[in-house]
């Protein structure tokens, strides 16, 4: 069977327990080791604020896996996320078909962390960390407020002189002179 690698992202509710937490995370790792799984990353992203209700929620923990193994590995995770209570979202993103399983390091192995993470770069196809190399504004780092042309908080006298105009007002002499013109 070919060994393809994946990443799930799912989604708790924010009012369950840390013990129950981590009783879904020990669940999900049971379920990759005995499909013969291979953990690369865990991350627990932490709670954030959802972009709309779900399931009567605000807010939610995200909790991040990316791993090695096959198609049946996947449907036993999700079918284990339609159980739980209190998980609310989950999603599943095939990375890449057949994949050489030596070529990847797991969290165990720290001395060939480097080496997963320049692979993950690759396997992205920009820098690293999906959501970087798509420029900074996802994150909302270096965004710029576009100025609105009634606004009086952009009218400087230096915005003024580029538009050509004084004050917000139409320039009546060069009016004049289009209509002398026609």
């Amino acid at each position: 069977m070919t060994i393809r690698h994946y990443e799930t992202v799912y989604i708790t509710k924010t009012g369950i327990s840390q013990t129950d937490q981590q009783a879904i995370v020990d669940r999900i790792k049971g379920i990759m080791s005995s499909y013969d799984g291979r953990i690369l990353k865990y991350t627990t992203w932490g709670t954030r604020r959802l972009a709309y209700r779900i399931a009567k929620q605000n807010d939610g923990v995200y909790f991040h896996f990316v791993y090695l193994g096959n198609q049946n590995i996947v449907k036993e995770i999700e079918r284990n996320f339609r159980m739980i209570d209190g998980v609310i979202r989950y999603l599943t993103v095939k990375l890449e078909d057949d994949v050489d399983v030596e070529a990847f390091a797991t969290e165990s192995d720290a001395p060939d962390l480097a080496k997963a993470q320049e692979r993950q770069e690759t396997s992205y196809g920009h820098g690293g960390e999906r959501g970087e190399g798509r420029g900074d504004y996802y994150r909302g780092e270096g965004r710029r407020e576009r100025p609105y042309r009634g606004d009086s908080r952009h009218d400087s006298e230096e915005n003024l002189e580029e538009r050509g105009d004084e004050g917000g007002e139409a320039n009546e002499e060069e009016g004049g002179e289009e209509e002398e013109q026609n």
